[in-house]
């Protein structure tokens, strides 16, 4: 079926779900690049911690200086580490393929109608939470 026979609410929901999947890919495109970032970071806090118990380094301003830089690049690789699982959380949460509805499944292969056995919330008909009708009977 093609995505043009839909009914408009039928497409929109289809649309939406292309939507979802492209979010999702680029958030764990993004997580690819926060884990980079990490590494990265990583890399030079072991570089910087290196320099400073090497035996060449005397004097202690020059270690105390590497020190911090050491700190402050494991800090970031802690928290862009911190950041790749957020942001894989929200990926995974957000793709319809894992996450999904029944309807988001079926309708990521090929367009199709939803199924809608619900009852919308906006149907005027249906009842409000408490039970009682939304305008009383006039006496």
């Amino acid at each position: 079926m093609s995505a043009d026979a839909l009914t408009a609410t039928s497409r929109n929901f289809y649309e939406w779900t292309r939507a979802k999947i492209i979010i999702s890919i680029v958030s764990a495109s993004a997580c690819l690049l926060l884990l980079g970032f990490c590494s990265y970071s990583g890399g030079l806090s072991n570089s910087s911690n290196e320099k400073k118990n090497a035996a060449t380094v005397n004097d202690d301003h020059v270690k105390n200086g590497l020190g911090a830089l050491a700190a402050g690049y494991g800090f970031a690789s802690f928290l862009y580490f911190c950041s790749f699982v957020i942001v894989f959380a929200a990926a995974i949460f957000i793709s319809p393929l894992c996450c999904g509805s029944n309807n988001e499944r079926k309708v990521i292969r090929s367009p199709q109608e939803i199924d809608t056995d619900y009852v919308a919330y906006n149907n005027s008909s249906t009842r409000n939470p408490i039970g009682f009708n939304a305008h009383p009977p006039q006496v």
